[in-house]
């Protein structure tokens, strides 16, 4: 039987597809390679805690609005707790102490409102829904009353339920540490502590740290997916560090449920999506598990919270 030729419809040769430069074959095969990471966090909450002075560059506060975009738009739940950024601190250390109250506090909570309202439009913008909380909507969060030296309080009431609905909407919060004590009057949160409480009470199968890049050169001695014990031990022998606070939210975390932290610098461009949706990561990752498990279970081991210990 005679075969046919095929032509193009106009009777011409078919144009030849232009060869991949090597970058455009890098870029499709990351993209290729982060489908597992992809397909293990569908639908899974993921509580990032946004701190630190890196996040004072507009750029940078762009470029981690693409980031929670993204991984929005791939099925991901994320929930954002954020800082306040240098501008949170304008008076020097010397004058707090002289610094009344109230005048303090109105000022953490504009600059903290400031910024959670740019975060909700950057990533708003890119298609996810955006939406800021504090401690007041849904009395969700009440403080004590009682401060540390930087005016810190504790978090004695967190209720989720505000949270979950938000979620379930489609909603992305994005939440700011700010909350009423008994009597009615605004504290400041530790945004390192909140993220903890957020993701234990969400069943989060991560958390994420996005702080200072100094910060964690603090934490350089421990290399590769760590496991709880390794944390605990650093923490042991590294009580004042200025990595502690948030060393000690993250082993809170990984005590109730949370399947693993990671540390990242959130100074370093796209370092969230490469943290989590690539083999090679850019931070800390440590694990309720051992290093070797994690590695053997991955997939599992993110897909399902309730199946690890």
């Amino acid at each position: 039987m005679t075969q046919l030729a095929v032509k193009h419809p106009l009777d011409q040769a078919m144009p030849k597809a232009p060869a991949l430069t090597p970058m455009q074959a890098d870029q499709a095969s990351l993209l290729a390679s982060s489908l597992p990471f992809v397909q293990s966090l569908q639908q899974q909450t993921v509580v990032i805690v946004y701190a630190g002075s890196a996040n004072a560059a507009p750029c940078a506060r762009q470029t981690f609005a693409q980031e929670v975009a993204l991984l929005a738009l791939t099925g991901v739940r994320p929930v954002v707790v954020h800082g306040g950024a240098p501008q949170f601190r304008p008076f020097p250390p010397s004058s707090r102490a002289l610094l009344p109250e109230r005048v303090a506090m109105h000022v953490a909570r504009a600059a903290l409102a400031d910024i959670n309202l740019e975060l909700v439009q950057l990533i708003s913008q890119h298609g996810p829904k955006a939406v800021g909380v504090k401690g007041q909507d849904g009395d969700c969060l009440t403080a004590s009353s009682q401060a540390d030296a930087n005016r810190i309080c504790p978090i004695v009431k967190l209720d989720v339920t505000l949270f979950k609905l938000l979620q379930n909407n489609g909603m992305l919060p994005i939440v700011m540490p700010i909350a009423p004590d008994a009597k009615g009057e605004d504290r400041q949160l530790s945004s390192e502590l909140l993220g903890a409480l957020l993701a234990q009470q969400l069943r989060a199968v991560t958390l994420i740290w996005m702080g200072e890049g100094a910060i964690l050169q603090e934490l350089t001695g421990l290399r590769g997916p760590r496991s709880r014990a390794e944390l605990e031990s650093w923490l042991a022998q590294h009580p004042q560090s200025a990595a502690a606070p948030a060393v000690g939210a993250a082993l809170d975390a990984l005590g109730h449920g949370v399947q693993s932290v990671h540390f990242v610098d959130a100074g370093e461009p796209y370092a969230l999506i490469s943290e989590l949706l690539t083999d090679e990561g850019c931070g800390l990752a440590v694990c309720r598990r051992s290093g070797a498990q994690m590695l053997a279970d991955s997939t599992r081991y993110l897909h399902d919270c309730n199946c690890a210990l």
